[in-house]
């Protein structure tokens, strides 16, 4: 997954790569993703929303960030997200 983040004006924050299972699936709390390679064991938590998700072609996909190779991902999710301040 390549999540963006952005601030109010579009810009660029962060950028993360992440590659996991999918380990629990709740239409309330969303998706419980197990991560795997350089982040292995941590939980990444996301909105029960499948529609951010598409079927990944088969291959390997590297991530630019961190060099690690996926090979064969099921789905494929690519999302920016906006942060703005906390007033």
């Amino acid at each position: 997954m390549a999540i963006r983040y952005l601030d109010k004006e579009g810009k660029l924050i962060e950028r993360q790569q992440l590659h996991g299972v999918i380990i629990k699936a709740d239409q309330i709390e969303g998706l419980d993703v197990k991560l795997e390679g350089s982040r292995a064991g941590e939980i990444f938590r996301l909105p029960p929303d499948l529609r951010w998700f598409e079927d990944a072609r088969p291959g390997t996909y590297t991530l630019k960030s961190t060099g690690e190779v996926v090979e064969n991902p099921d789905l494929i999710l690519t999302v920016s997200i906006t942060k703005h301040d906390q007033e």
